[in-house]
């Protein structure tokens, strides 16, 4: 379809608009920018900006083009990939393949997801039966605005956590679990996002919505290992319980913290 030449990812997608653009122009003389913009249902400055390098497109606006062009699956793929990489980020990026091997997430890229919880609500609305699973959709369901929740979604098509089709997105069902190197930091920046979140579903949420308990008991370091597991199969029966009635359509959050408010059990563990 395209007469494309060797480039960087970055920017596939803007090479691929331009050569639609000099097809069309080719098959019909009067085709003009306009009638370009209102094919693929921008507004012509801004398409005339992302042609011209001038901003980048959104992950809404690419999606929809890389129907309205019937984009092949490599072609469709490439396009998608470049959009969303060509976005500005904060944060180094890494060459080494995300799922290689034991599918291990690189700590460059991972850590944008892993900073941020909410990347779990959205991977977490998607196995749901919530529907439609659209950008639109999921930022309706989670009361995020529709640019957060694009940036949420170019993250996850980048580490191929979800994917997209025919207007819907849907998980991978993709295995991972953090790297050594992931620091210890970031992690703790996860639970301090849920405890936050935690604070405000306490003051939002009615009580026959939520339930927070909490006991003291005595106990010895020793037996931590087995309480962690203990944690994990308790997880996985709510886990299971949850899908017994009808439809799942929310998402909850179980958090459970496990801690000595003494200070004689930390110094024997060092």
């Amino acid at each position: 379809m395209c007469r494309i030449n060797s480039m960087s990812r970055e920017t596939f997608y803007r090479a691929l608009l331009h050569s639609v653009f000099e097809d069309k122009k080719l098959k019909d003389s009067n085709f003009t920018l306009r009638g370009y913009a209102k094919f693929l249902k921008l507004q012509a400055p801004t398409l005339s900006n992302i042609l011209n390098g001038k901003r980048t497109i959104p992950l809404k606006d690419a999606l929809r083009i890389a129907d309205i062009l019937q984009l092949k699956t490599t072609e469709r793929e490439k396009f998608l990939a470049s959009a969303i990489e060509s976005k500005p980020t904060s944060l180094p990026t890494t060459k080494r393949d995300v799922f290689k091997d034991s599918r291990y997430l690189s700590e460059m890229r991972f850590r944008e997801v892993l900073a941020d919880d909410e990347h779990f609500v959205v991977i977490a609305l998607l196995y749901s039966d919530f529907e439609p699973k659209t950008i639109e959709g999921i930022s309706r369901k989670l009361k995020f605005s529709t640019s957060k929740t694009e940036t949420i979604l170019s993250r996850l098509l980048k580490l191929s956590l979800v994917s997209y089709k025919d207007g819907i997105f849907r998980n991978t069902n993709k295995s991972y679990h953090t790297s050594d190197g992931v620091s210890s930091e970031l992690i703790r920046e996860g639970h301090r996002q849920v405890s936050r979140t935690a604070m405000q579903k306490l003051t939002n949420l009615k009580v026959d919505q939520r339930d927070f308990t909490s006991v003291k008991i005595c106990g010895n370091m020793a037996c931590l290992i087995e309480v962690r597991k203990e944690i994990r199969k308790f997880q996985r029966r709510i886990y299971y319980l949850m899908k017994k009635r009808g439809q799942c359509t929310e998402v909850f959050e179980l958090a459970i913290q496990f801690f000595p408010y003494t200070d004689a059990e930390l110094k024997n563990a060092k």
